[in-house]
């Protein structure tokens, strides 16, 4: 049989201590794992933002391409779909499109986005239908994560990548420049 008056219990201060230790273990791991959460969700995000740039820098790329096909030989501007100073991106058709899309294929349905390219077009005096484009591409989101804006930005050159023609004059006895 036990003796009750040797038994002995643990105080009130002993509990609250351990409770105090246990409430501040369950804070710790909790901030913990939300931090982690946080990390995630903006790692998937800039992950998500980095593949629109890459995929609009692509689209530019193609359509450059296609435009130096169709004038092989020829002296227009490949890039006259684009004015210097304008907004544009492109669609999901490979087409240039004026303004920005408000459409972020893998970004959270429920976050503002819009992918815009900002052009600043390069003429040559010397062959003015050789020219450059530099497109500013823009991919900026509201976060999960406190709705905060986000922006990511590439910049990509695109020359006319044509060979250029050769100028012939005839009173040079068929030298060629």
């Amino acid at each position: 049989m036990i003796n009750l008056q040797q038994t002995r219990g643990d105080t009130l201060v002993e509990v609250v201590i351990a409770l105090a230790i246990l409430a501040v273990t369950f804070a710790v791991a909790y901030n913990s794992a939300n931090l982690s959460y946080q990390t995630s969700v903006q790692a998937r995000e800039g992950t998500v933002a980095a593949q629109l740039l890459e995929d609009q820098a692509e689209k530019l790329r193609v359509y450059r391409d296609q435009q130096v096909a169709a004038n092989l030989g020829g002296t227009n501007d490949i890039f006259s779909a684009f004015a210097s100073g304008g907004v544009y991106y492109m669609n999901a058709n490979d087409q240039v499109t004026p303004g920005p899309s408000t459409t972020c294929t893998g970004l959270p349905s429920q976050s503002q986005c819009s992918v815009a390219i900002d052009i600043t077009k390069t003429s040559y005096a010397t062959q003015p239908y050789l020219n450059e484009i530099q497109a500013h591409i823009i991919v900026q989101w509201d976060s999960l994560i406190g709705g905060l804006p986000n922006t990511s930005d590439l910049t990509y050159y695109l020359t006319d990548t044509r060979p250029v023609p050769t100028i012939c004059d005839n009173s040079l006895a068929g030298q060629c420049q």
